[in-house]
């Protein structure tokens, strides 16, 4: 059998209780069946690397924010010193990414957009890095129609959120039967809070 192609996951950490760790550790668990892949953590480990569900590879941040440091060393060491020796995939906002770094590697973006039109730092990574962008929404596709986007919206581990029967979870909850209802599932990281 031929070897798997390599990749790199550079976001949070896949046990980090964040929206961007969530999509890692349902995306990265689906992955790693095909592909190679070790996680590059901008957030959620420090110091020294650990293994995570299948033995995935997790990497640690070295301090620097996003990982502009610490994500070519990671890719050099799984792609066997080869810049373009596999794919590198980040899940975050692209505005913080050193787009000269990037464009020394195969790089695909799965990011939000949250202005209109993309922020004039968006347009430039993209610009200048030659990566792939990844609409989280059609919205954020048609705002960068111009690098010719590909759209995937993130993900929901169906063991947990599922339809259920409105009416019972209602009573459960103790909410009125009639009343209109707005929940919210979201993770505060940073500071200010958001």
């Amino acid at each position: 059998m031929a070897d798997k192609p390599k990749m790199l996951w550079h976001s949070n950490a896949p046990w980090a209780s964040t929206g961007y760790g969530m999509q890692t550790s349902l995306a990265t668990e689906r992955l790693v069946d095909d592909y190679e892949i070790a996680v590059s953590c901008f957030y959620g480990l420090e110091g020294a690397r650990l293994s995570f569900n299948k033995d995935i590879k997790v990497y640690p941040g070295w301090g620097q924010s996003y990982g502009n440091d610490a994500l070519p060393q990671h890719a050099l060491r799984l792609f066997d010193g080869e810049h373009r020796g596999g794919t590198v995939v980040t899940l975050m906002d692209v505005w913080v990414i050193d787009a000269n770094m990037a464009a020394q590697f195969n790089m695909v973006c799965w990011t939000p957009v949250d202005h209109d039109p993309a922020p004039p730092m968006v347009k430039q990574f993209f610009d200048g890095s030659g990566a792939v962008p990844i609409a989280m929404t059609r919205w954020g596709q048609e705002r960068l129609e111009k690098w010719r986007p590909l759209y995937c919206p993130h993900g929901v581990d169906t063991s947990i959120y599922k339809p259920l029967d409105q009416q019972e979870c209602r009573e459960a909850a103790g909410l009125p039967k009639d009343a209109f209802i707005v929940g919210m599932v979201a993770a505060n990281k940073g500071w200010p809070s958001r």
